[in-house]
């Protein structure tokens, strides 16, 4: 919801900054969730799953910047709707 919020064409510092504040505010209430959600399905091997949680969120991370690298070498700017599409 926070990507579509972006993808508008946001007139200001103020109401992009306000943007952006959801968008980390979001990712860090949602984390400790699925960790606990993970942690509590994993019973046989809970520090397995824990690893491969945050295994995947580094692989978000590393993946995110590189699709946003790839845009920008395409040619296509700085595009809010393109980075909406691809989450």
């Amino acid at each position: 919801m926070v990507l579509a919020v972006l993808a508008l064409p946001l007139r200001g510092a103020a109401p992009l900054a306000v943007g952006v504040f959801l968008f980390g505010a979001a990712g860090f209430v949602i984390s400790p969730a699925l960790n606990a959600r993970v942690f509590a399905l994993a019973d046989g091997a809970p520090t397995l799953a824990g690893a491969t949680n945050v295994s995947a969120f580094n692989l978000g991370n590393t993946i995110g910047p590189w699709l946003g690298g790839l845009t920008i070498d395409a040619g296509l700017g700085y595009p809010p709707p393109a980075g909406s599409a691809r989450a």
